[in-house]
């Protein structure tokens, strides 16, 4: 593990047994309790607060990781939610973990899912923050989707090949208009989360963290988009993982009734919705998040 993470987030690639690579950045304590996080869409590994020393006051060693094709990950053409549970379990393998917790926001939610499944005996705990709930299309999808989730659905049910074009656009606007792209989304946010993200160090982290998103191109988010809007393979009830879900009442991005819907699904799950709280209720409560977690540990 690296040495030393405690103040700003070390990025690097690590080399799986199977010769692709994933990219993690650590903080926080070395020596501290392992937690994984599981960035949301369009996002990256240095998409959750950068200030390493709020981890390490916990006792935690945060890793974040960028899912294949995304950041510093090898891309794997087609890949299903299902497959990301082997990508980390080699990847703990390669860091010696044993045991860990794993922190999923938004799309990140149901890649943590899959991982507390198909690893039970090593993800001893799970925190789901603003978490996407349910598939969008094929059978058991749900039907509690924000405005935004019903575009994409069309898209995917009836021509997936559209979505290239339109996260080409989004690429080019974060490259040439980043900051003209975070005015657009204040203005569909709720008052809450305009408020937390007028702090310009979480705006810089958002433009960096989508270009990280689109470092390679527009394939990794492609496939991110498919295999979470896809039939997962899996119920969330299959998932026995003592789980804290944590869910804001004013989010307009997962409307709360997803997150509702997806708790009561889950056999073992503490779920707190927080009055007036939006999407990005990550940024507000992360000491909160990380502290829970590394209790359960």
């Amino acid at each position: 593990m690296n040495p030393s993470v405690m103040g700003a987030p070390v990025s690097r690639a690590v080399l799986l047994p199977s010769g692709r690579r994933l990219g993690i950045a650590e903080q926080g304590d070395p020596q501290g309790v392992p937690i994984l996080f599981f960035h949301g869409f369009v996002g990256s590994r240095l998409q959750c607060p950068a200030d390493g020393t709020i981890a390490a006051s916990v006792g935690v060693h945060l890793i974040a990781v960028d899912r294949p094709g995304i950041g510093l990950s090898d891309r794997v053409p087609g890949r299903r939610l299902l497959d990301w549970a082997a990508d980390i379990k080699m990847l703990v393998e390669v860091l010696h973990i044993s045991r860990f917790a794993i922190l999923g926001w938004s799309a990140g939610g149901p890649h943590a899912l899959v991982c507390s499944l198909l690893l039970p005996r090593q993800v001893v705990a799970l925190g789901l923050a603003s978490p996407m709930g349910g598939w969008f299309v094929g059978k058991g999808a749900t039907h509690q989707v924000s405005k935004e989730a019903r575009g994409i659905t069309l898209l995917v049910r009836f021509c997936p090949w559209a979505l290239r074009p339109v996260f080409k656009v989004l690429q080019w606007r974060l490259a040439h208009q980043p900051q003209r792209v975070i005015e657009d989304q204040l203005r569909q946010l709720p008052p809450t989360d305009q408020t937390t993200l007028g702090d310009p160090h979480l705006r810089r982290m958002l433009i960096e963290t989508a270009g990280e998103a689109f470092r390679q191109g527009v394939g990794g988010v492609y496939d991110d988009t498919l295999a979470v809007a896809r039939p997962w393979g899996f119920l969330p009830a299959a998932v026995h993982t003592p789980t804290w879900l944590w869910q804001g009442d004013a989010d307009t991005s997962v409307l709360p009734a997803l997150a509702e819907e997806l708790a009561k699904k889950l056999p073992h799950c503490q779920a707190m919705v927080l009055p007036g709280e939006g999407h990005f209720l990550l940024f507000t409560h992360w000491r909160m998040m990380l502290h829970t977690l590394a209790q359960a540990l």
